[in-house]
């Protein structure tokens, strides 16, 4: 009988783990694509292929950067911005194969208007206007380094050596606050950016320019950057302020009211 006892404890207890198991087996797929969805919500490219966990967003190195950015450009950690007065440092490291030369990198503030949304049609106020970049200075070279080159999806390993360029941004004078800092770095073909400041949103022509859709973000608005848009592009284009907390005010009275309606309902239809 004893024996007969344990194999039923045994039993159960299998049946329990089973039970659970298929519970939390199903919770991480229905929340995994959720954490995914968020997680590409962060990036840059959403849409990028094959799916990658670890991207500059989530990497505290940019964090730290976005935040001293943020400081010097608006005294903004969090949000950032470029105001009167900023001084933004900012560097780049390239590399190239043994046996070539590295050419200075140009470096332009574009006039680029911030996002595709209705702000971006009645945006008026470019930090190109009033930003003054510094010739790009030298300050460390020589270095033997292993980098990456990228040509499609194709990646090739390689060595040579590196050379890093220091250059300032500054917003000298009087002048309105402007949100987003747009900066790109031309080099020519064949120099692989391996390091900078802050990672860059994208490279163009393939490979040759790095761009940066602001380069005074602050914490928040590099790692929510898609949350912040969605809050300061979508606004009125009559009166210009955002309509992101009206629609959020106006869904909820819509569920507060269809909940007292059900009630209502539930109430008049259980009377006799």
């Amino acid at each position: 009988m004893e024996e007969v006892a344990k194999f039923q404890a045994r039993r159960r207890w299998a049946k329990v783990a089973w039970v659970y198991s298929s519970l939390l087996l199903i919770a991480t797929v229905m929340l995994g694509t959720f954490v995914v969805a968020f997680l590409a919500s962060l990036k840059d490219n959403p849409l990028e292929q094959p799916f990658k966990f670890n991207f500059a967003q989530v990497q505290p190195s940019n964090w730290s950067a976005a935040y001293d950015l943020g400081k010097q450009g608006n005294n903004a950690p969090m949000f950032g911005g470029f105001a009167p007065g900023a001084e933004i440092e900012f560097e780049v490291t390239y590399a190239v194969e043994e046996g070539k030369e590295l050419a200075t990198p140009i470096i332009e503030v574009p006039r680029r208007r911030p996002g595709t949304g209705m702000a971006a049609a009645i945006t008026t106020e470019f930090a190109s206007d009033y930003a003054t970049v510094s010739e790009p200075v030298l300050v460390d070279e020589g270095k033997q380094v292993t980098f990456i080159e990228k040509r499609g999806r194709r990646e090739t390993e390689k060595q040579g050596h590196s050379k890093t360029w220091k250059f300032t941004i500054k917003y000298q004078g009087d002048g309105p606050e402007v949100a987003t800092l747009p900066v790109t770095v031309e080099v020519p073909r064949g120099q692989v950016l391996v390091d900078s400041t802050l990672a860059p949103s994208r490279m163009e022509r393939r490979g040759r320019v790095a761009a940066w859709d602001n380069a005074a973000p602050g914490v928040i608005g590099y790692v929510f950057k898609s949350y912040v848009r969605v809050y300061t592009e979508s606004v009125s284009l009559d009166t210009g302020k955002s309509l992101f907390m009206s629609w959020t005010i106006n869904s909820f009275v819509i569920a507060f009211g269809k909940v007292l309606l059900t009630l209502f309902f539930a109430c008049t239809a259980a009377t006799p």
